[in-house]
């Protein structure tokens, strides 16, 4: 199986020059966002930019349909190139099936602060809503940067198609965390509450599909269908494995499982992989519940974080939480301008820096809500998605919330959270 990566620095940077930037993540970093790290298909190689063309920011504010220094056209191109050479390798082999499979992996950097977007897109948003306009910049950008990364999906499904692998191919389309609804993001998640960085629906639960010709061969409404079941990021890993025939087992964590039975018997243990397969609820796999449409849901209980568990339909949610609020149909707008949402994530050389040391002021801002821990905050998300009914003092679900809390303090006990060290200025590389 083929791997394809091309990797920048950090987890936002500036779409042109591909620096880092505090209007990138809200940080400044030990580099002073000045480290740069760009390769290609190199699991060794740790170093600057092989080709230095790709820092090249004299495309940024060109009119270009598509200008070529523009990030998310390196990861486009590359993406292309790859699927290319692989379909072009098996139609020479004349082996158009499985023996040599494709594994590539598009991580976009859409949608995510800064909202650099070519000029051309802006402008074909804004054709696209005419006669309406964008009351705020931030939400036009964000909307063309989706205008964006769909015709990037489109070009490679071509691609796909021009070298005879879609037949054979399974696409899935994955959000990796609700929208985030401070400025400047300037998502939307309504009428889900919250957004990135909560714990509430909008800050996890996200649009997914499934496409491909494999896909259409193997489900059982050609019209396609919705699953309502509960899916985790990490079952993917599951499912490609199923697909792939590879086993779940994580050799590395079952063989320190084996050295610390020896040499260090009182450590806990590592936890096994936590991915569904086909064959993971009494035989019900999650890719097959999906192709179906199946009511049976494989996963009834998922951890969301060290605070947050959930038993369809019932969720645990505790502690203080940002973005406790809703957003209406059209967000942000002229009032939540001018009360700005503020980013509660910032930092300066890996210290948390507030941006304001007001505690009531800072609350208002990020729409804080202290759910408490005994037991915290209880929802139906089936029967209320929007989480606006606590049901923790409602008659008739005496006793859930500290269900939901056993069953998250269990979970709690197999959190890996490994100490990663800290910055080290040796890691920069001044340009």
């Amino acid at each position: 199986m083929r791997l394809a990566s091309l990797r920048s620095a950090q987890h936002a940077n500036n779409y042109w020059d591909k620096k880092g930037g505090i209007k990138s993540t809200g940080d400044v970093d030990i580099c002073l966002n000045r480290f740069t790290d760009l390769f290609k298909e190199n699991s060794t190689y740790r170093g600057g930019v092989i080709e230095s063309g790709d820092l090249d920011a004299s495309c940024a504010g060109s009119n270009d349909d598509d200008p070529a220094c523009y990030e998310e056209h390196l990861f486009k191109r590359e993406g292309l190139n790859i699927i290319r050479n692989h379909g072009q390798n098996q139609n020479q082999n004349q082996n158009k099936n499985s023996s040599n499979p494709l594994f590539y992996f598009h991580s976009f950097h859409l949608l995510h602060s800064p909202l650099n977007i070519p000029n051309s897109y802006v402008n074909r948003m804004n054709e696209i809503i005419f006669p309406y306009k964008f009351d705020s910049e931030s939400r036009q950008n964000y909307s063309a940067m989706a205008l964006y990364m769909d015709d990037v999906v489109g070009e490679l499904v071509e691609e796909l198609k021009a070298q005879g692998m879609w037949d054979n191919t399974v696409l899935a389309f994955v959000a990796d965390n609700g929208g985030p609804v401070y400025l400047p993001g300037s998502a939307n998640n309504f009428p889900l509450k919250g957004g990135k960085y909560s714990d509430w629906q909008g800050g996890v639960k996200t649009n997914a599909f499934l496409a491909g010709g494999w896909v259409d061969r193997k489900r059982e409404s050609k019209a396609g269908v919705g699953y309502d079941g509960v899916v985790s990021i990490a079952d993917w890993y599951g499912v490609f494995s199923g697909l792939a025939g590879v086993d779940l087992k994580d050799e590395k964590s079952e063989k320190a499982n084996r050295w610390m039975d020896i040499h260090k018997p009182l450590l806990p243990k590592l936890a096994p992989v936590d991915s569904l397969d086909e064959t993971s609820v009494d035989g019900h796999g999650l890719l097959s519940a999906i192709l179906s449409g199946s009511p049976t849901n494989p996963r009834p209980n998922l951890p969301i974080s060290d605070v947050a568990f959930l038993q369809y339909p019932y969720k645990l949610v505790q502690g203080v939480q940002p973005y406790s609020d809703h957003q209406g149909p059209l967000y942000p707008n002229c009032t939540t301008i001018a009360n700005e949402v503020w980013h509660n994530d910032s930092h300066i050389f890996d210290d948390v820096i507030p941006w304001s040391h007001n505690a009531s002021e800072l609350a208002e801002h990020v729409w804080a809500h202290d759910c408490g821990y005994e037991p915290g905050c209880v929802f139906d998300v089936e029967e209320d998605p929007g989480e606006r009914n606590d049901l923790r003092n409602v008659a008739g679900y005496e006793g859930k919330g500290e269900e939901l809390k056993k069953l998250l303090e269990e979970a709690n006990k197999s959190l890996f959270k490994p100490n990663r060290g800290g910055s080290s200025v040796e890691a920069c590389e001044w340009r």
